[in-house]
């Protein structure tokens, strides 16, 4: 029964025919290196005779072709299995280095975005100082507004009073000339009558003279 060598592996056997026993050696070689796998010895009993002894030397290489095939299988089998676990291994690793990928482009994303919503973060942050700073500005202003309209109303209350004293102020005033305007009257007539009398004693005396 044939078996295949896989790649990269060669098995050798090296075989020893004395008169009472054979030994035989199995070795891989992999990448110039040789290792021993198996050893493989029996004794045998040679009959008297040249046919005898072909048919012993027959049974013999049938013994040691099947021997070296079940051999041969055995460890293409138990090669077979590590291929196998070699190739799962491997899948294994192409699916972590892929896995790692798509967590590195994910990271890379996710740094991106972060980055991002950061500096809107920082932006809105810069607004809402803005705006506080606005609000708070106004505040200052509306009770600067509030300041003024108070003291404006306390001013025109003040005026308001000042006004109505003052029309009283001349309302009586007003009364009082009234009242003194015959007065005025009967001193400037009596002051034109001593300018009068005062201009005829000038007359008088500049006469005497």
């Amino acid at each position: 029964m044939p078996h295949s060598t896989p790649k990269n592996f060669s098995l050798i056997a090296a075989i020893d025919l004395g008169s009472n026993s054979f030994h035989m050696v199995v070795a891989k070689a992999n990448q110039g290196e040789i290792r021993i796998l198996e050893r493989l010895g029996e004794k045998v009993q040679l009959a008297a005779g040249i046919d005898e002894e072909r048919q012993l030397k027959a049974q013999l290489s049938a013994l040691r072709w099947q021997a070296l095939n079940d051999l041969v299988g055995q460890r293409e089998a138990v090669i077979g299995n590590q291929e196998i676990g070699f190739e799962a291994l491997v899948a294994d690793q192409r699916s972590a280095d892929a896995s790692i990928e798509r967590l590195r482009d994910g990271h890379h994303d996710l740094s991106e975005r972060f980055n991002l919503v950061q500096g809107r973060f920082y932006s809105v942050g810069g607004d809402i100082a803005r705006v506080e700073q606005s609000i708070q500005h106004g505040q200052q202003r509306l009770r600067q507004l509030q300041d003024d309209l108070r003291e404006a109303e306390r001013a025109r209350q003040e005026t308001e009073s000042h006004l109505g004293h003052d029309t009283t102020l001349l309302a009586t005033l007003g009364e009082e000339l009234e009242m003194l305007e015959p007065e005025q009257e009967m001193t400037s007539a009596a002051a034109e009558e001593s300018a009068s009398a005062l201009e005829d004693a000038e007359a008088a005396m500049q006469g005497w003279q």
